[in-house]
């Protein structure tokens, strides 16, 4: 409380300026560096007034977890760390979302939530810097910044997106070929047994007609045969009859009609 009231004052003792720190950075220039959180404990919490433990820097603004973050100092560098996914992804380091333990440099700006922005000085880099001159970074370039990252992140999203709807369109293309080609095959093999079926029948029809017109053919030479044995055998019988009066025959056997004078 006495290094924000200092700092409020416009005062800062040897034992304050040399201390780790965030800055507020607010939109009205006149107010921003008026609030000053120092880093010098080996762990300090940023949450809401419910918090517990109870934060030793309380904020109120939208999207602020009771246990949203913590700020740990170890052998002179400063580290920050969410407290879980969800306030890691409202909190910001350079406008990258706070997504592991990172380690924070000279003039990193820090957001919470959605405006609550810090800006965080090591007394190293800034030990032959007077307390009372403008700060290198305002409260408009760290939104800018975050503006730029998350419309960086949207941008990525939204091409890994589009890829994944490209894969996902070209996964169900060839998932369509392979379906359209087993129902072609399918259709292929069908059509194929169809036509070996068609064949077949076209083949035992052709052998059923073969064998009848063979049969109707052995009908017709046992009917010319019979119809010839028939005219031998009538021949015969008449060559036979004549054959009992020589001398009304000819030498072929043929009756001899005498003609009346």
């Amino acid at each position: 409380e006495m290094c924000i009231r200092d700092r409020y004052m416009g005062v800062s003792t040897q034992s304050t300026w040399g201390q780790p720190h965030i800055t507020n950075l607010n939109e009205d220039p006149l107010l921003t560096g008026k609030v000053v959180y120092y880093l010098n404990k080996s762990q300090t919490f940023v949450g809401k007034k419910n918090g517990n433990p109870m934060p030793d820097i309380i904020l109120g603004s939208v999207g602020i977890k009771p246990n949203h973050a913590v700020f740990s100092h170890e052998e002179g560098v400063v580290y920050i760390e969410a407290a879980d996914q969800e306030a890691g992804e409202s909190t910001f380091v350079n406008g990258q979302a706070l997504q592991e333990k990172r380690k924070l440099e000279h003039n990193d700006r820090v957001i919470f939530g959605t405006n609550t922005v810090f800006l965080y000085q090591d007394p190293e880099k800034i030990q032959h810097k007077k307390h009372d001159e403008p700060l290198e970074i305002d409260w408009e370039q760290a939104q800018t910044e975050l503006l730029m990252q998350t419309d960086k992140i949207r941008q990525q999203q939204q091409q890994e997106q589009e890829m994944i709807q490209k894969q996902q369109i070209a996964e169900k293309m060839k998932e369509y070929e392979t379906q359209y080609q087993a129902e072609k095959q399918k259709q292929d093999e069908l059509i194929k047994k169809q036509q070996e079926d068609y064949m077949q029948k076209i083949k035992e029809i052709e052998e059923k007609l073969k064998k009848e017109t063979e049969i109707r053919e052995m009908e017709i030479q046992k009917k010319e045969a019979q119809r010839q044995f028939e005219e031998l055998q009538a021949c015969l019988l008449y060559t036979s009859d004549a054959a009992d009066d020589l001398l009304c025959v000819d030498l072929g056997g043929r009756r001899i009609i005498k003609k009346k004078k």
